[in-house]
């Protein structure tokens, strides 16, 4: 990626440094917010390092349990909106 398209990466680098320099939250708390995205676009690179980070910056299991927890009811919420908009489409026919 980094030879295909350096301006993107160093874009990425560059917004991921200003997450990470913004003390107005906490980086445990960051680093759950992170788990809860990444399970939620079910990215596997991102729940590894995500993860990683959450347990260095101090998250215990059961934080990390909650954010998880939290990602599985968005998403069912998510489903649950989406699901009333098949109903609508199915009534216009």
């Amino acid at each position: 990626m980094q030879q295909a398209n350096p301006d993107m990466i160093k874009a990425f680098q560059d917004m991921k440094s200003a997450t990470h320099s913004n003390d107005v939250i906490d980086n445990k708390t960051k680093e759950l917010i992170a788990i809860a995205v990444s399970v939620a676009h079910q990215c596997d690179g991102c729940i590894a390092a995500h993860a990683r980070q959450a347990k260095l910056a101090g998250a215990t299991r059961e934080e990390v349990g909650a954010a998880i927890q939290v990602a599985m009811t968005v998403a069912a919420g998510g489903a649950f909106v989406y699901g009333s908009k098949v109903f609508d489409a199915f009534d216009q026919f």
